[in-house]
């Protein structure tokens, strides 16, 4: 067994004590090796792996792919959480919450039979994600389910029936993903956001309705079985399969309020719409029992609202880990000798700066959030998760805009990632001469990103064209300063690539003294050149007639006309103007385009927003003129600025691209320069 730093006798003391409840001895063993993985195909739900032969094997990540004994129990382990803390001495998480970047919630692993929504769950942008969180170093990713009661069925009476079959479907690729990757996954069974739509409720039930029909298991003992039975059981059937894969089963997030609007139930931490205790405890209670009646082994926990004053009512729970969350300006976990906790806790997120966030540089708020691993450490916790990697965290996710836009990374998000990997490495007793570098998701396209290293001069970069069997420099010497972006991470454009190419990249990094690190090869990916299916985006040929055309812009009870008063780039661009202009409610000028179904797209359009832009949107619609995607309310901002929204198109081969004016009778603003492409 590898020698424990003495900082962390906290945290392993806190693990053992968990490992006695449940039976288990923990002991370390050495990582294995991270296969390189490729993309290709992933777009028709197969994925291509480069395995250790060089030879491809092709994996439908739809079919469960369940496996009768696990690699932890094979080393000795009794779970892959004990595998976990014994092996880095911490969980070292990243919340994934929302799947699409737009922040749409409710639909992304499954339909929603309450808000009538289709799933927009994206597998190739999921695998990106997921394959950069795992090469930031992070040893767990944190997955949101059921959110607004997406993939769960109902009866008339609010009743749960069971999972929708595409919330099936996509779980099962979620963990096979991450079984390649070698990501292990914390799923958050009830997380907060009741099905809602923005507090406006669906077609056919108003926003209470909804909370008092179909959210009655929290309170009702009857509806509380049928969740347990119809839900529950056979979402824990799914992942009993999946034991090497699913690390905790976080039972509730934050939802101890916001349930009920019935004042003869009392209300529990958060106002007039919430359940008593006894009823919150008893749902927990039932939940953890169902759970462990069909994986005895797994670990469960919650991570609640509340703060660190009520975190000791958790003892009361069948749970084994008590979780909460913590944002603070100052980068410090709350002292567990005042929480009164009897067993192993972690923090379900962190950040700083959630307020006041724009009024310090990212230097500063990175030095605020690389505080909170260490001193979760110091105090005994036995995890910690960052909030959050893409949509839900911002103004303080890792991105500037999306995460498959690299070039849009927070300097903050590299300083994370190297503390990560030096915390595991001291837990193990590793030291190293110089960082290793590593490879982003090859996403098909020219330019190749990487993490580098500090104290790197130079690197050498490496391109197969035949699936990792022989290698050809790209270039030989490349200067680490000219090469590194503001947030430190690496790019390098490759303008020897052609279509037709499948490829993937190594890199070498090199410091002063001589020594060297090699960087295990990224994903095999087909290259790839999107094109604009927009016809017309920047108004320059747009005569628009209240008509539906097959091509280019028309209006539908217009939301605007073209001007040449303003214009991003040539003469004319399109202006909505409800105080001189058009002045109809919720007026529409759009566009239908011939799609792939299934597929991912990213549209792009400029904006200056110049008085009251609250109720502008730019929406993808579906052939049912329902919509897939929006991009609400630009910032109230005179100065020309870009916006980006990336959807799936679902079963549907055509779409409509709209520019909607809203409500709005003040509203004054220009839009131009709009491009619509399939998503790599």
């Amino acid at each position: 067994m590898n020698k424990l730093p003495g900082k962390r006798t906290a945290v392993i003391a806190a693990a053992l004590a968990l490992c006695i409840a449940t039976g288990t001895v923990s002991s370390a063993h050495s990582n294995g090796k991270l296969r390189s993985k490729t993309l290709s195909g992933l777009r028709t739900s197969n994925v291509v792996s480069l395995n250790n032969t060089s030879e491809l094997s092709v994996k439908d990540y739809s079919v469960p792919n369940a496996l009768s004994e696990f690699g932890y129990e094979k080393e000795g382990y009794k779970n892959l959480y004990e595998k976990t803390l014994a092996e880095d001495g911490f969980i070292f998480g990243m919340d994934y919450d929302w799947f699409l970047y737009n922040g749409s919630s409710g639909k992304n692993m499954g339909d929603n039979q309450i808000l009538g929504w289709k799933s927009i769950f994206n597998d190739y942008l999921t695998y990106i994600d997921l394959y950069n969180i795992k090469a930031m170093g992070y040893n767990c990713v944190n997955v949101w389910l059921f959110m607004q009661g997406e993939g769960l069925r109902f009866d008339d009476n609010g009743f749960v029936t069971g999972l929708d079959d595409t919330f099936k479907t996509n779980i099962v690729k979620v963990m096979n993903m991450c079984r390649e990757l070698d990501l292990p996954i914390c799923f958050s069974i009830q997380p907060h956001g009741e099905a809602e739509n923005y507090g406006n409720g669906s077609d056919t039930e108003n926003y209470i309705e909804i909370w008092n029909k179909y959210y009655q298991f929290y309170y009702r003992e009857d509806a509380r079985k049928a969740y347990m039975e119809n839900a529950i059981r056979p979402l824990a059937e799914i992942i009993k399969g999946y034991q090497d894969v699913v690390m905790i089963l976080d039972l509730t997030i934050e939802n101890e309020s916001n349930l009920t609007d019935d004042p003869e139930l009392g209300y529990f931490d958060g106002g007039p719409k919430g359940t008593t205790w006894e009823n919150f405890s008893a749902f927990l209670n039932d939940m953890n029992a169902t759970i462990k009646s069909v994986i005895p082994n797994s670990i469960t926990s919650t991570e609640d609202v509340g703060g660190y004053a009520h975190a000791y009512r958790k003892n009361e729970v069948n749970v084994d880990i008590i979780g909460m969350n913590n944002y603070n300006g100052n980068g410090q976990m709350g002292d567990p000798t005042e929480m009164y906790l009897v067993k192993p806790f972690y923090v379900g997120e962190f950040n700083g700066g959630e307020s006041g966030f724009d009024q310090w540089s990212q230097e500063y708020w990175g030095k605020i959030k690389t505080r909170f691993y260490p001193d979760a450490i110091q105090k005994g916790y036995i995890g910690a998760f960052y909030f959050s990697y893409s949509t839900g965290g911002s103004p303080f996710s890792l991105f500037d805009g999306l995460a498959n836009d690299y070039d849009g990374m927070r300097s903050y998000a590299l300083s994370l990632s190297y503390q990560v990997k030096e915390l595991i490495n001291e837990h193990k007793g590793i030291k190293t001469e110089m960082d290793t570098p590593v490879l982003l998701c090859n996403k098909g396209g020219s330019d190749v990103y990487w993490i580098g290293g500090r104290g790197v001069s130079s690197y050498k970069l490496e391109r197969s064209d035949d699936n990792g069997k022989t290698w050809k420099v790209i270039d030989a010497n490349i200067d680490a300063d000219m090469t590194s972006l503001t947030s430190g991470l690496c790019k390098y454009t490759d303008n020897s690539l052609a279509e037709g190419i499948d490829y993937c990249y190594r890199v070498t990094a090199y410091n002063d003294e001589g020594k060297s690190a090699v960087s295990k090869p990224n994903n095999v990916e087909s290259f790839y050149v999107a094109k604009d299916l927009l016809i017309d985006g920047s108004f320059e040929n747009t005569e628009l007639k209240e008509e539906e055309k097959s091509e280019g812009w028309y209006q539908v009870s217009g939301a605007g006309s073209v001007t040449d008063e303003e214009a991003h780039t040539g003469k004319y661009c399109f202006k909505v103007d409800k105080i001189n202009g058009i002045n109809n409610q919720w007026g529409k000028t759009q566009q239908k385009l011939t799609v792939k179904p299934n597929t991912n797209y990213t549209l792009t359009f400029w904006y200056k927003a110049v008085k009251d832009v609250s109720m502008f949107s730019i929406r993808a619609l579906d052939n049912d003129k329902k919509d897939i995607a929006a991009y609400w309310s630009p910032a109230y901002d005179e100065e020309w600025k870009q916006a980006t929204l990336v959807f799936t198109t679902g079963d549907y081969d055509t779409i409509y691209i709209r520019i909607d004016n809203g409500t709005g009778t003040k509203s004054v603003g220009y839009f131009d320069d709009f491009e619509l492409k399939e998503t790599r």
